[in-house]
């Protein structure tokens, strides 16, 4: 993906600001977005997948992310946070995304086990990227302190893939991941 060209066509404003824009967090460990912890007068232009057959759960991680992207103080404030828990698979979270007219996806998860080589999920990833022309942003992952290996799907050709960096030492953080085996060199950037 031509990510300058991606961010012309959407219109430069909208992504600084969020206006307009659709931002989904999908996370692993339970997802509906709530701000009532972790957002002080926030944006609360929030859409949460409901579905008969699984009933999502809210978690921390992931409203802490809502809050960096869509708080009071977030980086795009004016963003509408859609919430999709991820179960299994993530094709079905993925195509209700898709329907759903999303921007950019926000991956808040990786391998449990990664092995730092490309794989189908990856693969899968960059086929939704290239086909729809969304951005995705992925975590490198946390495996930093024992293999280092970077988790798919953040191995994504197509994947701004992020790991954590330590301001106070100037580096990498201790735990961010970052030795890739196979597949493009990871993490894109670091915050």
């Amino acid at each position: 993906i031509d990510f300058s060209t991606g961010l012309e066509v959407r219109g430069t404003k909208r992504l600084l600001d969020g206006t307009e824009t659709k931002i989904p967090l999908v996370d692993a460990d339970g997802n509906p977005v709530t701000f009532k912890f972790y957002i002080v007068d926030a944006n609360t232009n929030t859409v949460v997948r409901k579905v008969w057959y699984y009933n999502e759960t809210e978690e921390e991680h992931t409203t802490k992310m809502a809050a960096i992207i869509a708080g009071t103080n977030g980086i795009a404030k004016d963003t509408t946070i859609y919430s999709v828990e991820l179960y299994g698979n993530p094709t079905n979270e993925i195509d209700w995304l898709i329907d759903n007219d999303v921007d950019i996806i926000n991956l808040s998860y990786g391998d449990e086990s990664p092995t730092g080589s490309y794989s189908s999920k990856s693969a899968y990833m960059d086929y939704i990227a290239y086909t729809y022309k969304i951005i995705f942003v992925a975590s490198a992952g946390n495996t930093g302190a024992t293999d280092n290996y970077v988790a798919n799907p953040g191995l994504g050709y197509n994947v701004i893939t992020c790991g954590s960096y330590n301001k106070s030492y100037d580096s990498l953080d201790s735990f961010s991941s970052y030795s890739v085996v196979s597949g493009p060199r990871k993490p894109t950037l670091v915050a």
